[in-house]
């Protein structure tokens, strides 16, 4: 079976964008999500128009990572971007920002619940709060490259973790590279091999790159559709 692989999670903050989508050509992906720091509205509007200027055949939706010190902040940062790109990424590991982000429905994907903690920074609630809002929770496949020892042992055991608490709640599991540079990069079953390691079975594990991340894809060209009226229902050109 023929697969399309996507990694919605690459920050491009060692190479140009042009350079990534370069390499993911390489890597056969059928689509990559650009993820800029949402600090400067500027900084999205200039990728957006480099994005716009790459000749290729890869889907690229830009996406705002959204870093915030409590709730509130997170949830005006997404009411000034969502509509400016395709993807909203939440920066979690704050309890109270994972929980946040998993009951608006305005988010597409939780990276780092478990940053700078001692748990998963998740638990059976907040994971029952993504699977209604179809809040996609991230594996991030840096985190395990780039840690070592007992670090590792510690990222991959809360990671174990968030796969065991989605499984329960039926919660979207994406893998993303959070690549910074190509040499961060994967090929879409490279990225799977992390969620298997978490132990999921093996097709389980390809659609945490392949099928899941395409939903999320699929969803937000329907809703960016000027055509739709609602999730499944369009008005049809003449």
């Amino acid at each position: 079976m023929i697969r399309d692989y996507y990694d919605l999670h690459s920050s491009p903050e060692e190479e140009t964008i042009a350079k990534i989508i370069e390499f993911a050509e390489k890597l056969e992906l059928a689509g990559i999500c650009i993820a800029i720091p949402a600090e400067k509205k500027e900084d999205l509007d200039a990728a957006a128009k480099e994005i716009a200027d790459i000749d290729t055949e890869i889907d690229i939706l830009l996406g705002a990572k959204i870093s915030a010190e409590n709730p509130e902040i997170m949830r005006k940062k997404i009411e000034k971007l969502r509509d400016c790109v395709d993807l909203i990424i939440i920066v979690g590991g704050d309890v109270a920002i994972n929980r946040a982000a998993c009951e608006n429905p305005k988010v597409d994907i939780l990276s780092h619940p478990s940053s700078n903690r001692k748990d998963s920074g998740m638990d059976h609630v907040m994971m029952a709060l993504a699977a209604k809002n179809k809040v996609a929770i991230e594996l991030n496949f840096k985190s395990v490259l780039m840690s070592y020892s007992k670090i590792r042992v510690h990222v991959l055991s809360h990671q174990q973790e968030i796969v065991n608490l989605a499984n329960h709640a039926n919660a979207m599991v994406i893998v993303a590279s959070g690549a910074k540079s190509i040499w961060d990069m994967r090929a879409g079953r490279e990225l799977a091999t992390l969620a298997v390691m978490c132990g999921m079975d093996r097709e389980k594990a390809v659609n945490t790159a392949s099928d899941v991340p395409k939903s999320i894809v699929d969803r937000v060209r329907n809703i960016k559709d000027k055509n739709s009226v609602m999730p499944g229902v369009k008005v049809l050109e003449k």
